[in-house]
């Protein structure tokens, strides 16, 4: 079938490989199974999202599948997103360059983007697309009116559909946790507003995040929960759920590739996770919730952290379910300097030299010989975070 705009190929030029070795870029049940189902759903894929985790598994997905279909992709900072109508402003743009990028002359799609202003030296203050930073604000024409704007988006969408021959277009929304209450009540504005957008004709849609989000849609947007497909849950992710996911990946990927975790791969925990730190600390604070007061030793040397603590931290720690003492390790490894560091979320950091810290007790008490050392995958490090996202 003649593909006029070229989105069934593979942009990568990499060679399929089997399905088993796709669950290694996604080594979350649930996620795989969500990835399984694109492949049923004659669609284009579309990645929403600030460059993590879950655009990772699936570009991957894309990428070694003999599913062909990979683009359009376009990434931005869920941070910048405070209404729905910045995000249905994003998802504008984001198709409208995409579109261009497919080797389609469309006036159309050009037209859409005079609209925007781009200004590199906004990469710091607005939305990062594509290495641009976007001033939404400073468009030169882009109607502001909900209604208007949803007529440009549902003609784009129609022309991806009828350029690519394909039946619907497939939204996946990354990286939407919630670290705080100002981010719930941010992004509950967001997905309350774009309830329409998410009824386009034509369109599937995935939301991705943490526990937190699927509680916000539960408790504030119930009605959310019957348009949107499902929303994939990539952290935290229990101590328990260690052992079956590594004896998995051993069965499907050869005892050669895997190798048990060591005082080296935690000390090297930051280099591996890259931008995934957030999942990292997930997992490491799943199992120093539940081992903390067993294996670390009463003289821990471990400041009391004073009891008005910055909320974010408070948010991203958790407030219920941890002992005193597993509070006061984690409050520790996000709020004070040591070696290494890497951002949790927007102005909270974390020391890897704290975190290395307290998880070599749980390794030298073989707690933990379940989780998988880094390896390397072409060219790019897999470490604790990636294996267990």
């Amino acid at each position: 079938m003649y593909d006029k705009w070229q989105l069934n190929r593979n942009p990568f030029y990499t060679r399929p490989i089997e399905q088993l070795t796709i669950a290694d870029f996604a080594a979350r049940e649930k996620e795989l199974e969500t990835l399984n189902s694109f492949s049923k759903d004659d669609g284009v894929i579309v990645l929403i999202g600030d460059p993590g985790v879950g655009s990772t598994s699936i570009a991957n997905y894309s990428r070694f599948s003999n599913k062909a279909a990979v683009t359009p992709r376009y990434e931005f900072k869920m941070e910048h997103i405070s209404t729905g109508l910045d995000m249905l402003k994003t998802l504008i743009y984001g198709l409208a360059t995409e579109i261009t990028k497919c080797k389609l002359r469309s006036k159309h799609a050009k037209a859409v983007l005079k609209n925007f202003s781009i200004n590199p030296l906004d990469l710091s203050i607005g939305i990062n697309a594509l290495g641009l930073g976007v001033n939404m604000k400073g468009g030169k024409g882009l109607p502001e009116n909900p209604m208007a704007l949803m007529d440009v988006f549902n003609s784009l969408v129609l022309d991806i559909i009828e350029g690519s021959k394909k039946k619907l277009l497939i939204f996946q929304l990354n990286n939407m946790n919630i670290h705080s209450p100002e981010a719930q009540d941010r992004i509950h504005t967001v997905l309350d507003q774009m309830r329409d957008v998410f009824q386009t004709p034509q369109t599937l849609w995935y939301l991705l995040g943490d526990s937190a989000l699927e509680r916000t849609i539960k408790d504030k947007i119930p009605r959310l929960s019957s348009i949107v497909k499902t929303w994939l849950l990539l952290s935290p992710i229990n101590a328990e759920g260690f052992g079956a996911i590594y004896e998995k990946r051993i069965k499907n990927s050869g005892k050669n590739a895997i190798a048990p975790f060591t005082k080296e791969g935690v000390s090297q925990l930051c280099l591996a996770a890259h931008g995934r730190i957030r999942y990292a600390f997930d997992i490491a604070s799943a199992l120093i919730q539940k081992y903390a007061d067993t294996i670390y030793p009463e003289t821990i040397d471990v400041p009391l952290i004073k009891k008005e603590a910055d909320e974010k931290i408070a948010a991203i720690v958790g407030k219920d379910n941890f002992s005193p003492k597993a509070k006061e390790i984690l409050y520790y490894i996000v709020s004070h300097p040591g070696i290494g560091s890497g951002e949790l979320s927007k102005g909270v950091s974390i020391s890897t030299g704290n975190l290395t810290k307290f998880v070599n007790p749980l390794i030298e008490a073989n707690l933990v010989e379940k989780i998988v050392n880094g390896r390397v995958v072409n060219h790019y490090p897999i470490g604790l975070a990636h294996l267990l996202k």
